[in-house]
């Protein structure tokens, strides 16, 4: 660092110490000047660099945003830029043992921030540096559940994260240098030892496609290549297993499952399943919790449940089920249930799709 930065950064550091919260200041500090983020070494997430990216996200240092300086409010917890390094450099297992050791000192809503923070520094340090490894894909998708159960919940927001979307982004990001082959064969090595598999389905769908013939499809060559429906093969075999050990229903998110089995030409086996896991009242809460996706727009938001699920169960036949959970003495959680559901399929039932 040159001296001038030196001194810079001393000067800086020392006028934000008086600060109610000294390390939101300099967060904000970091956020409106680019070279105070230089000197600084915070970690604020954004593109760098170039005037175009500074005008969209209205620095200080652009005129026509230099207002916006007298009305932000600074991130009071957040990661400094050598501390994500020195996370890194601990490798998968101690990094994200680290992250936990940090971020259960504060609140619930500060620990999904730092968390996102460190998987936002992670996904470009593993791609920019080619460091992606079968153990990072291990380790993460092992911390994938608890990081989606306690991600950061903004209901009703056009841009908000159901939690999958980031690990989703990360593992495009960082697998996308590979060759298909070794994409493969990264993921193949610790695939059998994954016991959520809510996030990988997910991926594999989205970055495979189906092969069912109503399902999506993928304009681009095979993302796993000539091993690609070799994986999914894998993939079916440990999804049926779930569904017959009994921990479908422990998933994270089951309904990716549901649709990577569905897409992977697998109807019958699918109904087969719901209409099985409908018999069982705890089950059949899972399915109609399944069933139900928000809906967020500028006309309004709700939930509903998509006539695309028809194709999965008779929406019908699991109504009827659900009124049967209302018979017998008065229940607060299978009547929530229900009624969240009817609600869901009133709504879907009086719109258009």
């Amino acid at each position: 660092m040159a001296e001038e930065n030196k001194e810079l950064a001393a000067s800086l550091k020392e006028l934000t110490e008086a600060a109610k919260s000294p390390e939101g200041a300099r967060n904000i500090l970091a956020m409106l000047f680019p070279k105070a983020d230089q000197v600084l070494e915070t970690y604020i997430s954004s593109e760098q660099g170039n005037a175009y990216a500074l005008k969209r996200q209205r620095r200080i240092s652009q005129q026509e945003f230099a207002s916006t300086y007298f009305r932000l409010d600074p991130v009071p917890i957040s990661w400094s830029r050598s501390e994500l390094e020195g996370l890194f450099k601990l490798g998968p297992q101690r990094a994200l043992d680290a992250v936990e050791a940090r971020v259960e000192k504060y609140d619930e809503k500060d620990n999904a921030r730092l968390r996102r923070q460190f998987l936002e520094f992670l996904t470009a340090a593993l791609s920019e540096r080619g460091a992606f490894s079968s153990e990072w894909f291990y380790r993460l998708m092992k911390v994938s559940p608890m990081y989606i159960l306690h991600r950061e919940r903004k209901p009703w927001d056009l841009l908000s994260d159901d939690g999958l979307l980031i690990f989703d982004r990360l593992l495009f990001q960082v697998l996308r240098p590979l060759s298909p082959e070794e994409r493969y064969l990264l993921i193949v090595e610790r695939l059998a030892q994954l016991e959520d598999l809510s996030v990988f389905a997910g991926f594999f769908r989205s970055a495979a496609g189906d092969i069912n013939p109503d399902g999506s499809r993928t304009k681009d060559v095979p993302f796993f290549g000539a091993r690609t429906e070799e994986l999914r093969d894998q993939l079916v075999v440990m999804v049926r297993q779930l569904a017959l050990s009994g921990r479908f229903w422990d998933q994270i998110s089951p309904v990716q499952l549901l649709w990577f089995w569905w897409g992977a030409n697998h109807e019958e086996e699918v109904r087969e399943f719901l209409q099985k896991s409908v018999q069982d009242p705890t089950t059949l809460k899972r399915v109609l919790d399944a069933s139900i996706s928000p809906v967020v727009s500028s006309a309004g938001n709700y939930e509903r449940v998509s006539r695309s699920f028809e194709r999965l169960i008779d929406l019908n036949a699991l109504k009827e089920r659900a009124l049967d959970l209302l018979d017998g003495p008065p229940n607060e959680e299978n009547t929530t249930a229900v009624s969240r559901f009817l609600r869901a399929l009133e709504r879907s039932e009086s719109s258009s799709f």
